[in-house]
């Protein structure tokens, strides 16, 4: 199962992927939002950072979520109120200010996928 990481700290993204890997997720990581957005691999959740050069984070989630039907998890080192806010305008389904632990990452990602398959049976039945 691959997840859409889009950060523009090469730092966090390799212990992303590093603990999206051990957990038997696929990680695909990119530095821009450009490169993230034009993958054609599908992915089943994206991790956003709301700081990116160029394209803003949060333009980068109401892009992903016209393209894709997927869950999205922004993070950002601002603090958690505003954050949260600016997560539910733009449309992801979770926030997480950084430093976050990567414990609570993977337990966030697993509920979301759950979730998001969950919907997918209800409209599968429907």
């Amino acid at each position: 199962m691959a997840i859409l990481c889009i950060d523009d700290d090469p730092q966090f993204c390799h212990a992303i992927a590093q603990v999206l890997a051990d957990a038997g997720y696929r990680p695909l990581t990119f530095r821009t939002a450009g490169e993230g957005l034009r993958t054609n691999e599908p992915v089943e959740l994206a991790i956003v950072d709301l700081n990116l050069r160029g394209l803003g984070g949060d333009e980068v989630v109401r892009t992903l979520r016209d393209l894709r039907e997927i869950p999205v998890i922004l993070t950002s080192g601002i603090p958690s109120d505003e954050g949260r806010s600016i997560a539910r305008r733009c449309g992801a389904q979770h926030f997480l200010a950084k430093p976050f632990d990567l414990d609570e990452l993977l337990r966030v990602v697993d509920t979301l996928l759950g979730d998001a398959r969950e919907e997918e049976r209800r409209r599968a039945r429907a």
